[in-house]
């Protein structure tokens, strides 16, 4: 059913501060941290102290006049 993969191309060295900042949702596949409900939904990386990333995911609830989480 299924042929012989190509291996992946991986980086050497990944660039985190480039990924840093806030993202916007276009289109997503359901996820278990996620409500089925959430739009406008964004990630935001920020780099903490100790080197480890913070991300902070936020929705709004049914329309954009609901609540925000």
């Amino acid at each position: 059913m299924f042929g012989p993969v190509a291996p992946l191309n991986v980086v050497d060295k990944l660039d985190v501060e480039r990924y840093m900042g806030k993202w916007y949702e276009i289109a997503r596949y359901p996820n278990s941290f996620q409500k089925a409900d959430c739009v406008a939904t964004t990630a935001e990386y920020t780099l903490r102290d100790d080197g480890r990333l913070r991300v902070v995911n936020r929705c709004w609830r049914g329309a954009l006049d609901g609540p925000e989480e």
